[in-house]
């Protein structure tokens, strides 16, 4: 059994692969497994992985037909023999010396999920936050902590977290395929059964935010659904595991807020998106006044005033009295 397993989803990133896995390869980690997943490259991706793997015989390649990053991700993880499993994505690339420094953490803590921050392209980190707990937690207790610190954190993309894949086997912990931007449903999944999480505040790798032909570069009806989805799910998960605090049912009304934001980037006024079930879950899973206009707009008025109401540029002074009459909503109604 290797120590660490490295799974690369590859699509189309020529311009980068070279770049990332060269950044892999110099890590100096004797008990590495790196594990390249062509998921139907048209580009010259496949043949930058043939040159890499006669320099490294040992890296595994599993090509298979197109399926999306979910998919990529999931063929790659029987493959792993790692005590532990980090998801890089390949137009990403690593900082020299991060993999040791994740181990250390995972072993000496016998962790089940260690989180660590990145370094966008733009050069900022992903989060920034100077008071954070530097101790195990459960998963739950470190998302409450984390939320109480700054929220919505923590943060959910997969390549913030390396994991150990016997907890990933024991909940039979995978990526739901066929929906785009993924990772909060899995993450957010992995964090509340874990039971033991840390953090360490270091950048290991840069983030490319978006490049051309990214899936997420441009709104597109496929990403409406797969929130809205990954909001109802999420929603029927914890409440399959009897949770009862709204921390964690936050994140489910700020994912269909996210919905709301999206369906008017489309210019789509109508709504015909959230079903009165839809409504009702967004109502119950308000956690204070803040929120409460704007889930009374998205039901009401078929989103165009809702616009409105989230143009920074129009009417304060309304909108502002628009928030009083949310906190007496909130007093009457809600608390």
């Amino acid at each position: 059994m290797k120590l660490l397993s490295v799974i690369l989803p590859i699509y189309n990133v020529e311009a980068y692969l070279p770049e990332c896995l060269d950044s892999v390869f110099s890590q100096n980690i004797p008990d590495l497994e790196v594990i390249c997943v062509n998921d139907g490259s048209t580009d010259n991706s496949q043949g930058i992985l043939n040159k890499y793997k006669e320099r490294h015989p040992e890296m595994i390649i599993h090509t298979r037909k197109n399926g999306g990053l979910s998919a990529a991700r999931n063929s790659g993880i029987p493959f792993a023999t790692g005590k532990y499993i980090y998801f890089l994505d390949s137009d990403d690339y690593l900082f020299p010396g991060v993999l040791q420094k994740m181990l250390d953490l995972a072993e000496t803590n016998n962790l089940e999920v260690a989180n660590f921050n990145v370094t966008k392209s733009d050069g900022n980190p992903y989060f920034s936050i100077s008071d954070y707990p530097k101790m195990t937690l459960t998963g739950k207790e470190y998302i409450r902590k984390m939320y109480e610190i700054q929220p919505p954190l923590p943060p959910v993309p997969v390549w913030m977290f390396l994991y150990k894949r016997s907890f990933l086997e024991k909940y039979s912990l995978t990526f739901k395929e066929g929906i785009v931007l993924e990772d909060n449903h899995f993450t957010l999944r992995v964090l509340f059964l874990a039971e033991r999480v840390q953090l360490l505040n270091i950048p290991i790798q840069l983030h490319r935010v978006t490049r051309e032909g990214s899936e997420t570069q441009s709104v597109t009806e496929h990403q409406v659904n797969s929130i809205l989805f990954t909001a109802r799910d999420l929603y029927r998960f914890y409440k399959e595991h009897n949770c009862t605090d709204k921390i964690f049912y936050d994140k489910v009304f700020q994912l269909y807020i996210n919905v709301a934001s999206k369906v008017l980037a489309m210019k789509r006024y109508e709504n015909t998106y959230y079903t009165p079930d839809d409504h009702a879950k967004m109502k119950e899973c308000l956690i204070n006044e803040g929120w409460i206009m704007h889930c009374l707009l998205i039901r009401w008025n078929k989103f165009r005033w809702y616009e409105w109401y989230i143009d920074n540029s129009k009417s304060p002074g309304l909108k502002k009295n628009l928030r009083r009459l949310s906190k007496i909503y909130w007093k009457l109604f809600i608390k």
